[in-house]
């Protein structure tokens, strides 16, 4: 079924009044994916050394660092899948 969905697009693009090229826009898409993915990976970085830095103060820094890595670890997993 998604094969024939990518083949009917492939189709599309390659009509003569389509002026959308298909590399160029793979091109777009890759770049947003990777810029949007290390934005939100330096977001989180910033969030746990923030709040690790914050609870160590108060002593309770390594219950927030275990947290930190289980919040970065289900974001890596969302983002891969």
């Amino acid at each position: 079924m998604r094969d024939q969905k990518t083949l009917t697009i492939f189709r599309f693009l390659k009509e003569p009044g389509v002026s959308l090229r298909l590399p160029d826009l793979g091109r777009t898409v890759v770049v947003v994916v990777v810029v949007v993915v290390v934005v939100v990976v330096v977001v989180v970085v910033v969030v746990v050394v923030v709040v690790v830095v914050k609870e160590r103060k108060e002593g309770k820094a390594a219950a927030t660092a275990v947290v930190a890595v289980v919040m970065i670890t289900n974001i890596g997993y969302s983002i891969s899948s």
